[in-house]
């Protein structure tokens, strides 16, 4: 799988950074820059997950267990260059646009999600409309939330995920319910729903600040 997704990065212009146990992490735009940066890497990214769900069906054909790819993709300035010491140094780049690429990596535990992207990816797409917002998140050490994009292969998940979401936004806690709960029963999206169903359970007994507008605390790093 190392393989197969290294060559779809490069095949986008990507650079291959580093591989960490079973994951690889790249970056565009250096050593040598490229144009439409932000639409190879979510199309790379696209690619990969699509690799992966064939590889996963045919391995459950097999009776072999499934597998799950998680993906996160941010844009942002990063430090780029040979980095290390005078004993041990590689070509790679280091940021807070690197650090939010991982932790949105991550958070695809949290929402039984594939691949996710962040506001910024988002807002430089020319075509974002495979991708959904599904949340806003104060990352672990950030005081401004972020919207936090999901992508999907189905307009009606798309649909009713959007007026599900808003609804929670607006504290319309009935209408959030209804739409969440009408898609639980879909495996890709019940970590998700269900998830959104506790959430709402909770908050509708609490008191929320004036200025709640979605948002929630993501402590993964």
């Amino acid at each position: 799988m190392l393989t197969a997704h290294s060559r779809i990065i490069v095949k986008h212009a990507g650079t291959l950074d580093k591989y960490l146990g079973d994951a690889v992490m790249a970056f565009w735009g250096a050593p040598v820059a490229c144009e439409n940066s932000v639409e190879k890497a979510v199309a790379a990214a696209i690619e990969m997950n699509a690799t992966c769900v064939k590889l996963s069906e045919e391995l459950k054909r097999q009776g072999l267990p499934e597998l799950k790819l998680r993906i996160g993709v941010n844009y942002g300035e990063v430090i780029v260059g040979h980095l290390g010491s005078d004993i041990l140094f590689d070509y790679t780049c280091i940021g807070d646009a690197v650090n939010q690429a991982a932790r949105l990596e991550s958070a695809n535990r949290l929402y039984g999600s594939d691949l996710l992207i962040g506001q910024a990816v988002y807002e430089q797409l020319n075509d974002n409309s495979h991708f959904t917002l599904i949340d806003k998140v104060v990352l672990k050490g950030k005081s401004q939330a972020i919207n936090i994009y999901c992508y999907f292969e189905s307009r009606r998940h798309q649909q009713i995920l959007a007026q599900a979401f808003s609804a929670y936004c607006d504290r319309d806690w009935q209408k959030a319910h209804t739409n969440y709960q009408s898609l639980y029963s879909e495996p890709e999206l019940m970590v998700l729903c269900k998830l959104f169903l506790e959430r709402i359970k909770e908050y509708k007994r609490q008191e929320l600040p004036a200025s709640w507008r979605g948002e929630s605390y993501l402590d993964n790093k």
